[in-house]
C-alpha cells in the first residue's frame, strides 16, 4: 500500500506537469480482497483508501474493494463516510437481498431470487455478464476486468415509464404488478437481441425443470405489455 501511495503521487505529478494525455494507457485497477482484514492489519490502509477515493480517478488508479460487511466502519471510514460516495456498491447474493428488503421493494426481492447473476448496483437492479463472457474477456485482454457501469443498471422507473405504455397511450401503471413491470423492463433492457430461449434462461432465470414456467411467463408478459 505504501508503494501504491508513492505510485499515486507520481501519477498526479505527471498529470500536473504534462496534462491528462500523458496518463493515457497507464490505467491500473487494484483489487483488495477481504478489505476489512487489511484495515485491521495495515496501518497505512486508511490513507491508502482516502487518497485513492479522492484522487485515484484523476491519476488513472481505480480500486475494487471486496468485503463481507456493508458498513463504512469496516472499511476504516469512521468519520469519513462521505468517501463512500466515491464508490459504486455492488451487492451480491444475500447482501443484495438484505438491502432490497431494507428498501421494502418486493419486486426487487423477487427479481434477485430468480437468478444468481442478479445483483444490485447501489439501489438499482443489475445483471452480471455470464461467467463464460467474463472469463473470455479476461483471456482476451490479459488483465482486462469487466467494469461495473451504471449503463448496466436498469434506469429509474420514472425514466422508463413511457416504455411500458401500449400504442394507444393507456397508462399501465395501475393494471400490472410492480414485479411484472420490472420483469418487462429486464426483457427490454437485456433481451433485445436474444432468442426467446436465451431470454427465458439468461434474463428471467428459468433453467432446467423450470424452463417451461419461464416460457409461459414470457408469453404472458408479451401479451400484457404489447
Amino acid at each position: 500500500m505504501a508503494e501504491d501511495l508513492e505510485d499515486l503521487s507520481n501519477q498526479l505529478k505527471v498529470r500536473n506537469e504534462r496534462g491528462d494525455g500523458a496518463l493515457e494507457g497507464t490505467e491500473r485497477v487494484i483489487i483488495a480482497e477481504e478489505y476489512p482484514e487489511l484495515v485491521s492489519k495495515v496501518p497505512s490502509s486508511s490513507e491508502w483508501l482516502e487518497r485513492h477515493a479522492r484522487r485515484g480517478r484523476k491519476a488513472k488508479r481505480f480500486t475494487v474493494l471486496l468485503s463481507q460487511y456493508d458498513r463504512v466502519s469496516a472499511w476504516g471510514l469512521d468519520g469519513k463516510s462521505d468517501l463512500a460516495d466515491a464508490f459504486y456498491r455492488i451487492r451480491l447474493g444475500k447482501k443484495a437481498l438484505a438491502h432490497a428488503k431494507s428498501l421494502k421493494n418486493e419486486a426487487l426481492i423477487s427479481w434477485l431470487k430468480a437468478d444468481q447473476s442478479h445483483c444490485l448496483l447501489d439501489d438499482q437492479p443489475c445483471k452480471l455478464p455470464p461467467y463464460r463472457e467474463m472469463k473470455a474477456a479476461t483471456v482476451r485482454g490479459g488483465s482486462t476486468i469487466v467494469q461495473p457501469s451504471t449503463n448496466n443498471a436498469i434506469r429509474h422507473e420514472k425514466t422508463v415509464e413511457n416504455d411500458l405504455k401500449p400504442a394507444s397511450g393507456k397508462d399501465l401503471s395501475d393494471s400490472f404488478s410492480d414485479e411484472s413491470r420490472l420483469l418487462w423492463r429486464m426483457i427490454q433492457r437485456f433481451g433485445a437481441e436474444k432468442s426467446d430461449s436465451a431470454i427465458v434462461t439468461e434474463v428471467l432465470g428459468f433453467t432446467g425443470k423450470r424452463y417451461g414456467e419461464g416460457v409461459i411467463l414470457l408469453e404472458r408478459l408479451r401479451k400484457e405489455f404489447n
